[in-house]
Order: structure tokens, then sequence, then C-alpha cells
């Protein structure tokens, strides 16, 4: 066998080169993850060690993570919650929070990074609730029945003060 030339080598890199550009030019998804990946996310659990029902439970908990995530990205929630204290709530799918509580800008958090954990769905999806949290302790309550939305103060796994809100698209908001 003779040994390939200089030539010859450096045409077989080139070729090795150019086939790998190709594939990552072929899937985008593998070389850089999505605009709305780093902001804002539901919470998924690592479900491969467990076994059983455990795993199952875990595989439920993600759906449901995901389920609520999706119908609360790029929508706004307007009402009173049941402590009569008025919220006025954006969620952007690029991460992008605001929350207000309160009348003015007393109750004012906002951000860029939220993420939707510890759901709970029952009925095909017809009914979630979860907890959205963000970067320095805060957590709120979103819970759905059907068609009605309601938010809530957030506490040690349980939902206090649920009052009615309307959901609308952000829009421009969330631009």
């Amino acid at each position: 066998m003779s040994t390939p030339s200089p030539f010859h080598a450096a045409a077989r890199r080139l070729a090795t080169v150019g086939a790998v550009t190709l594939l990552a030019a072929a899937t985008p998804l593998a070389v850089a993850p999505s605009a709305g990946a780093a902001g804002a996310a539901p919470q998924v659990l690592r479900c491969t060690r467990l076994s059983g029902s455990a795993q199952k439970r875990c595989r439920a908990q993600n759906a449901a993570n995901r389920a609520l995530f999706t119908q609360l990205k790029n929508t706004r929630l307007v009402g009173t919650r049941g402590d009569d204290e008025a919220v006025d709530w954006l969620f952007c799918a690029n991460g992008r929070y605001e929350l207000r509580t309160g009348s003015g800008s007393v109750g004012v958090s906002r951000g860029s990074r939220w993420t939707v954990e510890d759901a709970r769905a029952r009925q095909g999806n017809r009914w979630l609730e979860g907890v959205v949290s963000a970067p320095g302790g805060l957590e709120v309550g979103v819970l759905r029945r059907g068609s009605q939305w309601q938010v809530a103060v957030a506490s040690l796994g349980r939902m206090l003060y649920p009052g009615d809100v309307q959901k609308t698209p952000a829009g421009a908001a969330c631009g």
C-alpha cells in the first residue's frame, strides 16, 4: 500500500469538515438552543433513575409543568385575588415577566427568567394548577378550571386566596 500524498490527506480533512458543516446546517437545534429556552421554561425533573410508579408520577409532573407553561407564555392575567389584591401579571416566552400586585407601583416584580413547577393536571389538562417561580424566591399560584383562570398566593405547596382573572394575549408587551 502506498502512503497518501499530503494533498490527498488535506483533501480528506477538508471533505470531513465539509460533511460536519452540512450536518450542522441541516440540524440547527443541535448547534444552538431555541431563543426562548434560556429565559423561561417549565421545570423538568429527571425521571430516568426512578422506576415503576415513581417514574410514572415524575413523567406526569413534567407533562403538567409543560402544559401550564405552554398555556401561560405570552399572556397577561388581570383580575383580583381572593384577598382583594388587584393583580396584573405578564408572562413572556422569552423569560420576561412583570407581576403587579395591589395599586400603583407598590408590588411590582420584574425579571428575565420564570419557570413553572409543581403543576398538577386533572381531567385531561382541563384542570391545571401550579407555581410560577423566579429567582429571588418569588412564587405565585396559577389555577385553571376549564376556561376560568385564577391566581393565588403560593405558600408551602398550597394555593391561598384564589381569585378570578382574565387571561389575554400579551401582544406587544412581550414583543
